[in-house]
């Protein structure tokens, strides 16, 4: 995995913006802050940007430690809903 970069001065969709811009580029790592249930944790985000124009295919997946966003709040059996918890995203997006 790649280390750790922060781009405080980035919006989120920035980098989907400069994806949409360069052919070459379509899959790619982004560490970003998530926020849930009042709570803002560092994650990793890989994700797919496929197409050009005016459409656009947005893939990606993340995992989260669901205790730290204090998901299940109460119910810490992990034995049903484990403590990491794989999200996957996927948008058809349109200019």
């Amino acid at each position: 995995m790649c280390p750790r970069r922060r781009h405080q001065s980035s919006q989120p969709g920035d980098e989907v913006q400069r994806l949409q811009h360069d052919d070459s580029v379509n899959t790619r790592d982004s560490d970003r802050d998530a926020s849930l249930k009042g709570t803002t944790k560092p994650t990793a985000l890989k994700f797919t940007l496929n197409g050009a124009g005016a459409t656009a295919q947005f893939a990606g997946n993340l995992t989260i430690n669901r205790f730290d966003f204090n998901v299940g709040e109460g119910w810490n059996d992990t034995s049903w809903v484990a403590q990491d918890v794989a999200v996957d995203l996927k948008l058809d997006l349109k200019k």
